[in-house]
């Protein structure tokens, strides 16, 4: 188990674990309820034509790709520390109680978004559908992320049930250098592949955390975030200036993978857990999925909103009110895989 600063104290195996994960449980889902709402306000600025051409704005635009990195990042710290906890019997049980309710869960918003599409008068090709199921688009809106999300816990699940353990984390890292290097030689958009690599990052952070306890003091903490912040401001920037695509998105790239150290060292150092931030984390699942469903519903020829405050205040209230209304359906999925 993990108790609340991170440590881990035992195991359900019996195995004793003397180290420290840094990231809590708890606070990794307040991060989750963060950035949801992060990318949220990042699809808002891009929906509502509020903030164009602006400092302000160029920020909010940035919101979108690296907190879907940070959304990598913890998935790979999560499930490594994991790993560490249960060991084989985590690989074991790992495609029933993860893969297959997350796949679950998928089906039931893309089911959603069938339904509204219908609703709305569009026609949803079988060939979209089997996308939709699969890989390489969805009619769920931004879904990309859910799919990368799958095909990164199939990798997780196969590497650490056939390789070496030691062996593990370095053939993640090749596994997903390779899916980047496809998905561009595929023509799919920088979007889809640009965060990848901060998956294994956060498996790396978690197996060397103890080496990492020194950043946890006050000054240090605090040169080290700096310095990451201005590296990651530094290649963002330049990804936008430079004429090369390939540099540019490598860049791009860089940028989203040194945001979640940013992130991960100031949580060491100030304590994000409260109400909201809970509350966010939640429901970070269904707001991040449901956003763009309400994104599109104001912008329908039936119900368009012209106005860009009410637009705004809209969405956030529906995609709300629908991220709990689905929470229960999510959970039960979830929870009944684990009774099982």
């Amino acid at each position: 188990m993990v108790d609340k600063v991170g440590n881990i104290t035992d195991n359900p195996t019996g195995r004793q674990v003397e180290r420290q994960t840094g990231i809590s449980s708890a606070s990794s889902n307040c991060l989750k309820g963060i950035f949801a709402i992060c990318v949220l306000i990042h699809h808002l600025y891009q929906g509502s034509g509020l903030l164009h051409d602006t400092v302000i704005g160029g920020v909010l635009q940035a919101f979108g790709y690296l907190s879907v990195a940070c959304f990598f990042f913890l998935s790979g710290y999560g499930l490594y520390a994991s790993y560490q906890i249960k060991g084989r019997y985590y690989i074991k049980t790992f495609c029933r109680k993860k893969i297959i309710p997350f796949y679950e869960v998928m089906c039931l918003f893309i089911a959603i978004y069938f339904l509204a599409n219908t609703i709305y008068g569009q026609n949803i090709s079988i060939w979209v559908l089997i996308k939709s199921l699969t890989f390489g688009g969805t009619i769920i809106g931004n879904g990309w992320y859910l799919q990368v999300q799958l095909v990164l816990y199939l990798l997780f699940y196969i590497t650490f049930r056939y390789a070496k353990e030691d062996r593990a984390i370095p053939c993640i890292i090749g596994e997903c250098m390779s899916m980047c290097i496809i998905l561009y030689l595929c023509g799919f958009e920088s979007t889809w592949y640009e965060g990848i690599m901060a998956f294994p990052l956060g498996m790396v952070w978690c197996r060397y955390q103890d080496k990492l306890n020194f950043l946890k003091k006050g000054r240090i903490t605090f040169s080290v975030a700096i310095t990451a912040f201005m590296f990651v401001c530094t290649c963002f920037g330049l990804s936008r200036i430079l004429p090369n695509e390939i540099i540019s998105v490598i860049c791009k790239s860089m940028s989203a993978v040194i945001f979640p150290i940013v992130v991960v060292v100031i949580v060491s150092w100030i304590s994000i857990e409260n109400n909201v931030t809970c509350i966010l984390g939640r429901y970070s699942m269904e707001i991040y999925t449901l956003q763009g469903l309400f994104l599109s519903m104001f912008h329908q020829p039936l119900i368009n909103i012209e106005n860009p405050y009410m637009y705004v205040l809209m969405v956030m209230i529906f995609v709300g009110i629908g991220a709990v209304i689905t929470h229960p359906i999510t959970s039960r999925i979830y929870s009944s895989a684990r009774r099982k």
